[in-house]
Formats: structure tokens, sequence, C-alpha cells
């Protein structure tokens, strides 16, 4: 299954960040595919997640 998570920025991991990591995280272990989106990304969060 494909999930795709959002969030307003995803900038450190805090609060809603934190929320959508562990989320991703589950679902991957699960075998979803994830995609993580974001009004705005920045240091030290710019990151590919494979």
């Amino acid at each position: 299954m494909r999930i795709l998570l959002g969030t307003n920025q995803f900038q450190e991991i805090a609060g809603s960040k934190l929320v959508i990591q562990e989320f991703s995280e589950l679902f991957i272990h699960a075998g979803h595919e994830v995609v993580i989106t974001a009004n705005f990304v920045g240091q030290p969060l710019t990151l590919q997640l494979a």
C-alpha cells in the first residue's frame, strides 16, 4: 500500500514531526511505501528516505 503523510513544515524532530516519523517507520516496517510531504523542508532534515 502507498501511504502519504503530510505536515506543514519538516525541519526538526518535535511535535507533529515526531508523530510523522514514528508513523512512517511503523508503516515501512509493515511493508508499505511511505511518502512524506511538507510545505517547507529545512536543515537538518533535508534528506531522502528510501
